[in-house]
């Protein structure tokens, strides 16, 4: 058996650090730069987030006062005498309410007293079922002059 030698040839080489571009205090600055940036955005965030807190406030004031407003006119209107109201859950229903002034005496004027407080509108109905609107003239807030055709009978209905 021959004898052979092999031979491995090595190297060693302390480890260099990969060349980026930059140096250390390269590095540092860029963090550095990075931190205030990042603070600065935080500070923009905050400002932001403030705005919009006090923007919030302001809005909910004119809220406010717009509900007020709308509850006065709510209580307004449930305490007026001329409108009937009915309340189901949280839901008021109103509705205007109606004057009927029955003519019992054929005649071509009636002269209406209806204590509404307004110029309502009116509809005929003749004893025979007809439905008509007729010429109104209007003496005051409460009462009103309906002019017929012809002498008749029958109901007024005011709202």
């Amino acid at each position: 058996m021959r004898n052979e030698h092999i031979h491995i040839r090595t190297s060693i080489r302390p480890c260099q650090p990969v060349h980026l571009g930059c140096n250390i205090q390269d590095a540092k600055k860029v963090n550095l730069n990075a931190t205030i940036k990042e603070g600065q955005i935080g500070q923009e965030v905050k400002r932001d987030i403030a705005e919009l807190k006090e923007d919030v406030a302001e809005i909910n004031q004119e809220i406010e006062v717009i509900n007020n407003e709308l509850e006065t006119k709510v209580e307004d209107v449930i305490g007026n005498p001329l409108i009937e109201t009915t309340k189901e859950g949280n839901t008021v229903f109103l509705t205007s309410k109606t004057f009927i002034f029955e003519q019992a005496v054929a005649s071509d004027t009636w002269v209406i007293k209806h204590d509404l407080n307004k110029r309502p509108h009116v509809t005929i109905v003749d004893s025979a079922g007809s439905v008509f609107d007729p010429a109104v003239s209007y003496d005051d807030d409460n009462t009103c002059t309906v002019e017929m055709l012809g002498a008749t009978t029958g109901y007024a209905y005011l709202n």
